[in-house]
């Protein structure tokens, strides 16, 4: 009897742990057809319910630019590059979003381009936080202070860091930090970033914005301050600063500077038959090289044409040539505060006319030129621009 208890005890443990739910779920039911379409439609009604919190888009650009050469009787090849950008703004709540921008820019065949392993740089990602007397950004992000940026200027290469700015009535007050990076030496003991802090203190009026700019630590041992005016006139809108720059530190004394001044002025204003004319000029002495500045990108079609040791006139003018037609020109007539290098006086014009075939779609035609006593360039170029 004892035996026949234990056989049968062994046998029970035995088809209790080779059965199939052993270990393991049972089994889920097979959701039927109209189950699946079901399930899927509340999927779609969720997603369509949070669309509109999400904007999506982004940008396209293709130019062909080639030298013309042999005292322009011949064009040298032609270099291609494309730019694209996509971006993805996102409204958490009512006070909090989140941006993100991708760019890839490159030239056709240039081994340096890299569309497949690393198709696309981060080009902005931050949260912005808005309140009705603060405006707060935290992550990578353009910035500029006030509407010429001589001193700060984070717009081609964006902030990476917190700004925050408050409104106590018609004064606002702004503080940027950044990390930025530095130049670094292979035998020597540098950091790789650096801490960059600036601050901006302005008023409001009715159509009037002061400002003064402080950059009290940037790179290394440069200090920068400068006072910005911008206002809206019934003849035009017109746009002033004036900075001055230092450097000096006794780790790098072959660098210092001593405070230079520089200064920008423009004056744009509407025309009839919807075209537009913007004269500026500038001073800007041979040592000032702000590491934040708009000058520093003057070599783009965005921001300024001013470069460091420059003094001169640049003139704008946009005319339209019919519906769907218009004519750029922009000029500039320069020299050298300090002419070293003997250049003389420097020109340097763009002319190109646009075809809109839509608000999204445009296509450029156009001549550059670049010219002084020592150089001499003049490219022709098309471009296509493409929002998406």
């Amino acid at each position: 009897m004892r035996k026949l208890m234990t056989l049968l005890l062994i046998s029970g443990s035995l088809a209790f742990i080779c059965s199939p739910a052993w270990g393991q779920a049972a089994p889920k039911a097979q959701l039927s057809v109209d189950q699946r379409i079901a399930e899927l439609n509340n999927r779609f009604s969720s997603l369509e319910a949070s669309w509109g919190r999400f904007q999506l888009g982004g940008n396209f650009s293709l130019e062909a630019d080639g030298l013309l050469e042999d005292h322009y009787s011949t064009i040298g090849p032609f270099q291609f590059e494309q730019k694209l950008g996509l971006y993805l703004n996102a409204g958490i709540d009512r006070n909090l979003s989140f941006a993100l921008n991708l760019s890839h820019e490159g030239n056709w065949g240039d081994y340096t381009t890299a569309p497949l392993n690393a198709p696309f740089l981060l080009d902005e990602a931050f949260i912005k936080m808005e309140y009705p007397r603060s405006l707060n950004y935290l992550g990578r992000f353009r910035f500029s202070f006030g509407p010429l940026g001589l001193i700060t200027d984070f717009v081609n290469n964006p902030a990476e860091g917190l700004a925050l700015q408050h409104t106590f009535k018609d004064y606002h007050a702004i503080g940027l930090y950044s990390r930025m990076l530095t130049q670094i030496d292979g035998d020597s003991k540098e950091l790789s970033t650096q801490d960059y802090f600036a601050f901006r203190l302005g008023w409001s009026g009715q159509a009037t914005i002061v400002g003064l700019n402080l950059v009290p630590r940037g790179l290394a041992a440069e200090k920068a301050f400068s006072v910005d005016v911008s206002s809206t006139l019934p003849a035009g809108k017109i746009a002033a600063e004036v900075g001055w720059y230092s450097f000096d530190s006794p780790r790098y004394p072959d660098y210092h500077t001593d405070w230079t001044p520089a200064a920008l002025v423009s004056f744009g204003r509407e025309l009839p038959n919807h075209d537009f004319f913007q004269v500026k000029a500038g001073y800007i002495a041979q040592y000032f090289t702000p590491s934040a500045t708009s000058l520093n990108h003057s070599s783009t079609d965005l921001r300024e044409w001013f470069t460091a040791n420059t003094r001169g006139l640049e003139l704008y003018l946009q005319n339209r040539l019919g519906n769907d037609f218009y004519l750029e020109n922009r000029l500039m007539i320069s020299k050298p505060v300090n002419d070293v290098a003997q250049d003389g006086t420097s020109y340097r014009w763009r002319g190109n006319i646009n075809k809109n075939f839509s608000p999204l779609s445009q296509l450029q035609f156009g001549v550059e030129l670049n010219q002084n006593r020592n150089l001499n360039n003049t490219y022709l170029f098309t471009r296509w621009n493409l929002q998406f």
